[in-house]
């Protein structure tokens, strides 16, 4: 007799408010130098508030599981309005398939990280779909990055 198939969801909302939240700041216009240079500062106030969901789904040998974040993380700092927080994607997933036999699992899964729609410490003008196509003046540039064009 072939075991029932269990199937499982899972909704959460989340919501959290950070006072002096830690970030990296380019100074180098601070301090009038052609090179970057970075310090680690505080943000005043910050917001990261979204929801997850995940599904599960388990049937004989086979399990597969279906996860969703959605992120809206933004500085709320009294000077700002609305700025993204950098290098934190608004949408991921992931999608896991397990086959067990025996003393075997094969395992396979697959991820999603929509764009990052603020960088701080490698910043450029305008972005393509392929990356960087100007890099902002005195920042710093790492291998496949966007290239110093002009200063």
């Amino acid at each position: 007799m072939e075991p029932a198939a269990v199937f499982g969801l899972d909704v959460a909302a989340f919501r959290y408010d950070y006072k002096d939240l830690i970030y990296y700041e380019n100074i180098s216009d601070e301090l009038g130098v052609g090179y970057a240079v970075y310090q680690v500062r505080n943000l005043n106030d910050a917001l990261m508030q979204g929801i997850e969901a995940s599904v599960t789904s388990h049937r004989g040998i086979v399990t597969t599981s279906l996860n969703y974040t959605y992120l809206d993380a933004r500085d709320e700092s009294p000077d700002r309005t609305n700025d993204d927080l950098p290098y934190r994607p608004k949408h991921s997933a992931n999608l896991a398939l397990d086959l067990a036999w025996s003393r075997w699992l094969l395992h396979g899964d697959a991820r999603y990280r929509s764009r990052i729609e603020e960088v701080s410490l490698y910043p450029c003008r305008r972005r393509t779909r392929s990356g960087c196509s100007t890099p902002m003046r005195n920042s710093a540039s790492l291998p496949g990055d966007c290239q110093r064009q002009g200063g």
